[in-house]
């Protein structure tokens, strides 16, 4: 489902516009995660994240590939795929030590979410 919809505005609106529309649905799911207060909020917002995170990678994943020489390109996949790996045990070793995983998510989800919106604005073309 998302496949169709992401590649339909990557086709008739851009990279960028892409991009953008999938982190904001991305942290209106953060949010929806952080502050929700029952269960089907909760659920709603894991759909949203997930739906836009898995979004934002394809489409970083394609324009990474597209600005990337030829040469190149495997030795810098392989340091995307190594931070995803870092992420991983930095989130597991945060949940692990800090007993509210609220506020883990806040630290580790929302405001990079945020930031990284910001950065988007800045240097996508």
């Amino acid at each position: 489902m998302r496949f169709l919809c992401i590649s339909f505005l990557m086709d008739n609106f851009g990279r960028k516009s892409s991009i953008i529309l999938s982190w904001l649905i991305c942290i209106i799911g953060n949010l929806m995660i952080a502050l929700g207060l029952n269960i089907p909020a909760t659920a709603i917002g894991l759909f949203l994240s997930g739906f836009g995170s898995d979004a934002v990678i394809n489409i970083t994943f394609i324009y990474f590939c597209e600005m990337v020489e030829n040469t190149t390109r495997q030795k810098y996949s392989i340091i995307m795929q190594l931070f995803f790996v870092i992420g991983a045990i930095v989130a597991t070793t945060f949940f692990y030590v800090i007993s509210n995983w609220r506020v883990v998510w806040y630290i580790l989800v929302v405001i990079p979410s945020v930031i990284a919106l910001f950065f988007i604005f800045l240097y996508i073309k």
